[in-house]
């Protein structure tokens, strides 16, 4: 991976991936990111993305936390899914599929 820093914006690429990405993430090393931890952390807060560096190759990405789906809309999502979704057509069983034999 690549990063390429500019003032208002950052390029990166991943070579392995075939990705490039243009957004306005931040990259700071790992000195940087433990002297200014706080800082960083309400930046990430904001919903600004921080990648830490250590020696200039990046080994971590700080994002901004998204929540999840909650335990009851998993539940009800995978309840709907095994009983599956009514679309107005008649049932049948194996015989019947194989009843012209």
């Amino acid at each position: 991976m690549v990063l390429i820093p500019d003032a208002d914006f950052n390029i990166i690429i991943d070579g392995e991936a075939g990705i490039l990405e243009i957004s306005m993430t931040r990259i700071v090393s790992a000195r940087d990111a433990n002297q200014k931890f706080s800082d960083i952390l309400g930046q990430a807060a904001e919903g600004e993305t921080v990648i830490i560096t250590r020696r200039g190759a990046p080994v971590a990405k700080l994002v901004p936390y998204a929540p999840t789906l909650d335990g009851g809309a998993w539940d009800r999502l995978m309840t709907m899914l095994e009983k599956g979704l009514p679309l107005g057509g008649g049932t049948f069983t194996r015989d019947d599929l194989y009843d012209d034999r």
